[in-house]
């Protein structure tokens, strides 16, 4: 499972901004922002993520209940927040990190992330997805 994470890792080094892979396979990789390219890989990929590592450039905790949901075992993080630190623990899921923020903000730079606040007072990981789904539906993401 290492070595998967460590694949992941280097993929996302050649301008993804998040790569998963299992069993030495990328199973999904994306270049947008956001959490939408992870709401598009759980949504293509399904059950086939149970078991997978992802290496992404920012993670939360609106992205860590989406990882803990797809059943992700192992994650790095360019930019890791918090509550992310947290959730990723509470599921028991492997983690590394570049840095460390308190929180992740919003493309505006100056407020919470719109997800994070969203997933701020949830605990269930399926809740959030739909809670999640739901939202970027409203926004035309």
């Amino acid at each position: 499972m290492e070595a998967d994470l460590n694949y992941a890792v280097n993929r996302l080094g050649e301008g993804f901004s998040m790569v998963i892979v299992r069993n030495g396979r990328v199973l999904f990789e994306s270049r947008k922002h956001g959490l939408s390219g992870l709401v598009e890989a759980i949504d293509k990929c399904g059950g086939l993520l149970k078991g997978s590592s992802i290496a992404d450039k920012v993670v939360g905790k609106a992205a860590a209940m989406l990882i803990a949901y797809a059943g992700m075992v192992n994650v790095y993080a360019s930019t890791l927040s918090i509550h992310g630190k947290q959730e990723l623990e509470k599921h028991g899921i492997h983690y590394r990190y570049g840095k460390i923020v308190q929180y992740i903000a919003g493309r505006d730079k100056e407020k919470l992330c719109p997800f994070e606040r969203l997933t701020m007072e949830m605990s269930d990981p399926a809740e959030a997805y739909m809670k999640i789904k739901s939202y970027m539906k409203r926004m035309g993401e």
